[in-house]
């Protein structure tokens, strides 16, 4: 403790502080120190240049200790308290952060326990489908609020770090990744900006870059009193945070399918989409979800040559590296895709399929309901219940609905994704068109035929609530009416299920695909 700033030794008395203190720690990362006190932490930048995180002189540390405090009240405002100096009169003492004689400024904060953390979360089996998708609409939520940052986003801007990248691991070449990987990863990322520079240029100009996160990750979220709780944003470089969304929640993706765990991973993304509309940015997911891996990597190799580490901290970074290195190269290899169609009235369990087969198969859902509400610029969650044929049921809007799916459809296939069309489909011209897709792209298609009886579907939609689809049981002779049934080459490649019993059929399904 003798090679620490003065203030700070100082703190670790609990006399020190204007309030009741439990037991002191202090924590520190290579930019940070953080004292914990039982009720309060205090954050501190440490006097420190690393080209892309400068905190060298105390005006700058001042700067950023507002800027995050700013930026982190966006997601976490219960947490992030104010901005404090150090002033020194006869001693140390805390102080207004624009009180004369500051020798150092800090970030007071609502303190809590590491339990609360995602990541602890996550080791005791306690994160969850459900908190996936209350984490997916509350990052949406900070989206749809973030400001637009149309100066950041171009191609070039996008491609600066990740090309930085490679050329700072190109050293480990034979040692942590594998030449293939690191030739093919490389190569990955030349075609991909070659053939979507002019998409790049089209999020900018739909606002889809914005003052994002910019460390989404399972140890910068917690539980807290019940509620889903980001922080710890990027505030030391704006470029790292004013971001394509798109980046920001593939890093959450990412860390959930590096834990094994792509069913969370699914929820998380599917959750996100519905609620952001923005299915189009699915393209640019394997890029994204390439370089969150690469970084990772890399900070691991970079760990691992600290010649101040231990032994055993080395072989983990290592073995961090690895792995980390094979999942940039894994994303950037397209597997076999398939495209799933749903069929079957209202009430029939379309929708609880779908979900089941996307966390199967990794496949983007695209719910008609969906669809149909962000073309027609309506919240998800307003009612727009109507007769049939009109309102946003009218069927020049259905026919809008359906286009727009096989669109999208074709971009996450194309894409490397599989995807799973959740929509009546009560027309064989309907179910033709997205089948006519599968076959131009190559890719497999399985119609999947919900089924339940006519008692069990009114009692169904007589008791749906909260969700966001508006049918409800007086449209069911009109469904079962208008539907068309499925012809014999259809037949060749359905699946019936009873939603009642049939999610044992789609288990076996889902085991042999």
């Amino acid at each position: 403790m003798d090679n620490l700033p003065p203030f700070l030794q100082a703190m670790l008395a609990a006399d020190f502080y204007p309030h009741p203190v439990g037991e002191i720690h202090l924590l520190q990362t290579h930019a940070s120190f953080v004292v914990l006190t039982g009720t309060y932490a205090y954050k501190f930048k440490k006097p420190v240049d690393f080209g892309f995180l400068n905190y060298a002189t105390l005006e700058r540390r001042r700067h950023f200790c507002t800027e995050e405090l700013r930026l982190n009240r966006r997601l976490a405002p219960a947490l992030y308290l104010e901005v404090q100096a150090v002033v020194r009169d006869e001693s140390f003492r805390l102080a207004e952060a624009d009180a004369e004689g500051a020798i150092e400024y800090c970030v007071r904060m609502r303190e809590f326990g590491q339990e609360q953390l995602l990541s602890h979360l996550f080791e005791q089996g306690e994160v969850t489908l459900a908190l996936m998708e209350r984490l997916g609409r509350r990052i949406a939520e900070f989206h749809r609020e973030a400001p637009t940052t149309p100066a950041f986003g171009s191609p070039e801007l996008v491609r600066a770090p990740v090309d930085a990248n490679y050329d700072a691991t190109g050293v480990y070449v034979g040692t942590l990744q594998q030449e293939h990987q690191y030739t093919q990863t490389r190569e990955f990322t030349d075609r991909f900006f070659l053939a979507h520079a002019a998409l790049f240029e089209k999020r900018r100009e739909q606002g889809r870059i914005r003052e994002c996160h910019g460390d989404l990750h399972l140890g910068n979220i917690a539980l807290i009193d019940g509620e889903v709780t980001i922080f710890d944003c990027i505030e030391f470089n704006e470029s790292f945070r004013c971001t394509d969304v798109m980046a920001e929640i593939a890093f959450l993706i990412m860390d959930l399918e590096a834990r094994a765990r792509p069913d969370l991973a699914n929820r998380a993304l599917n959750t996100y989409l519905e609620a952001t509309g923005d299915w189009e940015g699915v393209t640019l997911l394997p890029l994204y979800l390439s370089y969150r891996a690469y970084v990772r990597a890399k900070v691991g190799a970079l760990t691992a040559d600290d010649p101040g580490v231990t032994p055993e901290a080395r072989e983990t970074a290592m073995a961090l590296a690895r792995g980390y290195f094979q999942q940039a190269w894994h994303y950037t290899q397209v597997g076999q895709t398939q495209l799933f169609i749903l069929h079957g009235v209202s009430g029939s369990g379309k929708s609880t399929v779908a979900r089941e087969v996307s966390l199967h198969t990794r496949a983007i859902h695209l719910r008609s309901d969906a669809v149909r509400k962000h073309l027609a610029g309506v919240a998800l969650d307003s009612n727009q219940s109507a007769p049939p044929g009109s309102g946003i049921y009218s069927g020049g809007m259905t026919g809008q609905t359906y286009d727009r799916m096989l669109e999208l459809a074709r971009l996450a296939l194309a894409a490397g994704f599989s995807v799973v069309l959740d929509a009546r489909y009560p027309l064989r011209a309907q179910r033709q068109a997205a089948l006519a897709l599968a076959g131009a792209l190559g890719v497999p298609a399985t119609i999947l035929e919900c089924i339940c009886p006519r008692e069990v579907l009114e009692k169904r939609l007589r008791e749906r609530s909260q969700d966001i689809s508006d049918a409800d049981a007086d449209l069911l002779d009109h469904q079962i009416a208008e539907t068309e049934p499925l012809e014999a080459e259809e037949r060749e490649r359905t699946l019936s299920i009873d939603s009642r019993t049939g999610l044992e059929t789609l288990a076996q399904l889902m085991n042999n695909t």
